[in-house]
């Protein structure tokens, strides 16, 4: 006599073969998301990087329009950063600044008129910076600025000096 049907291995095997193939479509999928929020994370650390880039640009391109001889230079490179004499409706002093330890670069935005750190305005600008070099060419013409992030993302600027610096 035959009888129709599976057998009780039958009904393993293909039990055991289909949770092996689910497993892998979750580990492919899963695998997929996790690249996507990566690529995700960094293009957002490089969109927030050229915003960056961009506010030194417009800092620089703005000018104190302080042209006596006795005024203070408009760019200064410092061991923490950037400094840039600038407009913003009012002049002031716009400082962009590195930290080592948090691995950020902040903007800090100081009046002319009474810069004492008291009165600074600003905040943590980019996160995850593992680098930032700002340098001049030997004449003073060109500045260079380099940020990088912990991730090995990379935002480069070379912007025209005019003027004072």
């Amino acid at each position: 006599m035959t009888r129709s049907g599976l057998t009780l291995i039958e009904l393993l095997l293909s039990l055991a073969l289909t949770s092996l193939v689910a497993w892998a479509a979750f580990s492919v999928s899963s695998h997929a998301a996790r690249v996507d929020e990566e690529s995700r994370a960094a293009l957002d650390w490089e969109h927030a990087a050229e915003l960056v880039l961009d506010s030194i640009a417009e800092d620089i391109l703005a000018g104190d329009f302080d042209h006596r001889p006795d005024a203070e230079a408009r760019l200064r490179l410092t061991a923490e950063g950037l400094s840039i004499r600038t407009r913003d409706g009012a002049p002031l002093i716009r400082e962009y600044l590195f930290d080592r330890d948090a691995m950020s670069l902040r903007i800090v935005a100081l009046p002319i008129e009474d810069p004492r750190p008291g009165l600074a305005r600003g905040g943590p600008a980019l996160e995850c910076v593992s680098r930032f070099a700002a340098d001049l060419d030997d004449d003073a013409s060109l500045l260079r600025i380099t940020l990088e992030s912990a991730s090995g993302g990379c935002a480069e600027r070379s912007l025209r000096i005019r003027g004072r610096r």
